[in-house]
């Protein structure tokens, strides 16, 4: 074997392509020789390598022609075909014949238009801060947004957003994270007054405007009947409910009827109805109303007696006390078959006598 046979071999095997193994047939008859040289290929591959994946079957070496698949890691996905095969060359290919340059890239994963909410408005806001977009009509020009893309909602003038914690929401694996707030009324407005009748608060705080939640009742003056419910709720999107409005209508008897004039205000007393009904325009037959002097004041016309008016056919009937004001106490009455041990015209307050038994 000559040198250049020695070169030859060693090149091949360094490279790890082709162990070359030169037979010589030499035939002696006569004198022609034959010379036949076969070169068996017993090359490989080594794995390839990609990016934030693997193949497999796994090995520390391939034999030239075999194949292998591609697998990326969890969050990333190979775009191209997933086979690679060996070449005789030593090198991976796809099996379009290309080259092998495969990497698995991370998932990019989009979001759908965030939900809208009513009585207020959505804004998303990209990656690259770009706006994008706001509420239905112009959400609709954007089919989908990026991962990290930032959803903030707001509410209209007279609403806040419920729960407040809520207003922004990222978009992570192809979903929006978090609970789709709500925009709450900031409340309502007092309700328009009704003729011959009046709200009383029930819950809330009675002011200009009432909270979400606050319950009215609705009470018709005496003498007159209620027509429809008399509770009203104020709801989340600042109306009463229900929305209809309480009517009052004149009570039977006030029909057709001749009333006494509202009575008149006796200074220092307080009135009360015993009988009948009385409205703001006066009252009908048959009733009747006790004055009392208010406490530290005495009727002087008739002391510790009720006075009391009637109504008969549009006619009051009978006198008003006269109540002033007093620091003393008169005598206490004089009993049968008894004595005090303590007579005077008046009395000091917080006195006190004796009655004694004869």
């Amino acid at each position: 074997m000559n040198q250049e046979d020695n070169m030859h071999r060693n090149r091949l095997s360094q490279e790890g392509l082709v162990l070359a193994v030169l037979m010589l047939t030499l035939n002696l008859c006569g004198a022609s020789m034959i010379t036949s040289r076969d070169e068996i290929l017993i090359g490989h591959c080594d794995p390839p390598k990609i990016p934030n994946g693997a193949v497999v079957p796994v090995q520390h070496t391939y034999q030239i022609g075999a194949t292998v698949e591609v697998v990326c890691s969890g969050g990333f996905v190979l775009q191209e075909e997933n086979r690679l095969h060996c070449t005789d060359d030593g090198t991976w290919a796809t099996t379009s014949g290309y080259a092998a340059i495969l990497e698995c890239e991370a998932i990019t994963m989009h979001c759908e238009p965030p939900p809208n909410i009513e009585h207020g408005s959505v804004q998303v806001l990209e990656r690259e801060n770009l706006l994008l977009g706001s509420h239905q009509e112009s959400l609709r020009e954007v089919d989908r947004f990026q991962e990290g893309s930032v959803a903030e909602y707001s509410c209209d003038l007279g609403y806040w957003l419920h729960p407040s914690s809520h207003s922004r929401h990222i978009c992570l694996r192809g979903l929006w994270m978090g609970e789709v707030p709500r925009c709450v009324s900031k409340g309502c407005m007092s309700p328009e007054p009704v003729m011959n009748g009046y709200y009383l608060e029930v819950t809330g705080s009675s002011d200009v405007q009432y909270p979400p939640g606050a319950r009215l009742q609705f009470v018709c003056h005496v003498g007159y009947t209620l027509r429809g419910g008399d509770l009203f709720d104020c709801n989340e999107t600042g109306h009463w409910m229900p929305r209809t409005h309480p009517v009052c209508k004149p009570s039977p008897e006030l029909i057709g009827s001749v009333l006494c004039p509202v009575p008149p205000e006796v200074l220092h007393t307080g009135k009360k109805i015993v009988a009948g009904v009385l409205t703001a325009k006066g009252a009908i037959h048959g009733t009747s109303i006790e004055y009392r002097c208010l406490a530290g004041y005495r009727n002087v016309l008739a002391p510790c007696v009720t006075h009391t008016l009637s109504c008969h056919e549009g006619q009051w009937h009978g006198t008003s006390p006269e109540c002033e004001e007093f620091t003393s106490c008169v005598a206490p009455p004089n009993i049968a078959h008894g004595y005090m041990s303590d007579s005077a015209s008046s009395y000091a307050l917080q006195s006190q006598v004796n009655m004694t038994q004869e």
